[in-house]
């Protein structure tokens, strides 16, 4: 029988390439399995913790952009309504202030046409406090009938307001809360040890895939390739024959 010696070389070269494949397979051995899942199952989870914070933020920035919408408007449409009302109040305190006028005027115009004429005078008098009286009593009627108005109509427009200053300032409390949750999870979930991939695929709502479990099984059939090229190269070389063969 001939006999075949490797050299101490040959064999280091195997033991090197062979070394992959034993660390694959001891990867494999039940207790790295289970750190391995356990290591898994926490990057999942804080990816969902910071998937839920990043989404929590993100609803909270919404609902403070639309009370912000809703108060300006709500500031818009008081503006209006002052301007509204005002308007009427100051149209009915001048239509007061006409009918006012036209008494006094015809007052005057009494005096004026009968100096010394009392009687006529006095007729010519109670003759406009009929005619202007009642236009005075109705001017001023209208007056407090449209200020009334317009007190209520401030009222409300100021409660709008009111309202939405208090929808905005809490939403503006919620995104400050939300925001500084959202700031405590993404700072966990990076020294957990979430990558900026995963971190991206949380912020997109995706579920975060585990990252070490591809490299590995790679490593794997990486090392199952050196190791099987490392034997076709050592078995195809073999020492020469010595003395010592047969």
């Amino acid at each position: 029988m001939k006999k075949t010696f490797v050299t101490l070389a040959t064999v280091a070269a195997l033991v090197a390439a062979a070394a992959p494949v034993a660390t694959t397979l001891a990867n494999n051995n039940t207790p790295y399995n289970v750190e391995s899942q356990k290591a898994d199952a926490i990057v999942v989870e804080l990816g969902r913790e910071y998937a839920l914070a990043y989404a929590n933020a993100a609803s909270a920035k919404v609902a403070s952009e639309t009370t912000a919408h809703i108060l300006s408007n709500a500031q818009e449409n008081r503006n209006t309504v002052y301007t509204a009302e005002d308007a009427k109040v100051a149209a009915a305190q001048k239509a007061l202030d006409a009918a006012k006028t036209a008494w006094e005027d015809a007052k005057i115009k009494a005096a004026n046409d009968y100096p010394a004429d009392e009687t006529k005078y006095n007729a010519a008098v109670t003759a406009a406090d009929v005619t202007y009286a009642p236009a005075v009593d109705a001017a001023e009627e209208t007056l407090k009938t449209v200020t009334d108005a317009a007190n209520k109509a401030k009222a409300e427009a100021d409660k709008a307001v009111a309202d939405a200053q208090a929808d905005f300032d809490k939403a503006q409390a919620v995104l400050a809360e939300a925001v500084a949750a959202k700031e405590a999870a993404y700072k966990k979930a990076i020294n957990g040890g979430l990558t900026p991939a995963q971190v991206a695929q949380a912020e997109a709502g995706q579920e975060v895939a585990p990252a070490n479990n591809g490299a590995a099984a790679g490593n794997g059939k990486a090392a199952a390739k050196t190791v099987a090229a490392a034997k076709t190269e050592t078995g195809a070389k073999t020492l020469p024959k010595t003395s010592a063969a047969k």
